[in-house]
């Protein structure tokens, strides 16, 4: 077991899955440069992805325990609040799973692993998330979200299919541009990476090529450092975004996005992306 590679992929997974900073463009970037085989990679970026799933249910477990109990109200919305959290909850998790299946399935996305592509759409949608982030109205809270409101919220979380563009920051973008506040437009992102972590999960699972690798190397010590690790890591920056944007605007994100950015077009333009080590 290599400690080294697995504190790095689970710090990673934990700084970069809820903050507006694109996990997905890090996880490329950073499997190109750590020197594992890409089907090992996936591997630990699954059981990663596991541990920040755990991470945003616990954190959010009270929530979660009345959204549950609000099933039983799923179509009399006008006597749970929670009711209606959980239809524009699953509202915004429809285009992404459309989107994200049709891609997956029927396109060949690996020029979408492109570190100019990566860069480029980091920069280019952190800017767009400053301009909402700082024109927009801060006046609605969620408890004022609508089905309209839930659906468009979904569309642009589906530019999420795009790397470096962020599903935390295309989803507060959906909600700033619409006049929602920070914090709300922070929790309900929280919220909705939850069917959307585990979209991905299922999908690993799903393939029918990955039998062997479910069960012989999923279980052992390095899966159970990997997950602890990348569980502690999402939580605290899971409480630290929560905790930021009571007082402060998403601006640090997005100058962090274009510093990004740049690093991955200087790598781009000028290394072979396939051996960068």
């Amino acid at each position: 077991m290599i400690v080294i590679p697995i504190i790095i992929i689970s710090f990673i997974q934990g700084f970069t899955e809820f903050l507006p900073i694109s996990s997905q463009g890090h996880n490329i970037f950073v499997a190109k440069l750590i020197d594992y085989n890409e089907m090992e990679y996936r591997r630990m970026n699954v059981i990663a992805h596991f541990g920040s799933l755990v991470a945003i249910v616990i954190y959010n477990y009270r929530l979660l325990i009345r959204l549950f109990l609000s099933i039983k109200n799923f179509f009399r919305t006008d006597l749970d609040s929670y009711a209606q959290l959980l239809r524009n909850l699953i509202i915004s998790s429809i285009p992404l799973m459309f989107f994200g299946y049709i891609i997956s399935n029927y396109m060949n996305h690996t020029h979408l692993e492109s570190l100019k592509l990566i860069g480029f759409s980091s920069i280019i949608f952190g800017v767009l998330l400053y301009i909402a982030d700082t024109n927009c109205l801060t006046i609605k809270s969620i408890s004022t979200l609508n089905n309209k409101n839930a659906f468009t919220i979904g569309l642009f979380q589906a530019f999420a299919i795009i790397p470096g563009s962020s599903r935390s920051g295309m989803t507060i973008m959906g909600l700033r541009v619409q006049g929602f506040n920070r914090f709300d437009a922070a929790s309900y992102s929280n919220i909705l990476s939850i069917p959307a972590i585990t979209g991905a999960v299922i999908f690993y699972f799903s393939d029918q090529d990955q039998i062997i690798l479910q069960t012989q190397y999923f279980f052992n010590l390095e899966s159970l450092f990997l997950f602890f690790f990348s569980f502690i890591f999402s939580f605290c920056f899971i409480h630290f975004l929560l905790t930021w944007v009571k007082k402060n605007t998403f601006s640090i994100f997005i100058y962090y996005r274009i510093l990004f950015g740049i690093v991955l077009l200087y790598f781009g333009y000028n290394f072979n992306e396939n051996y960068l080590m």
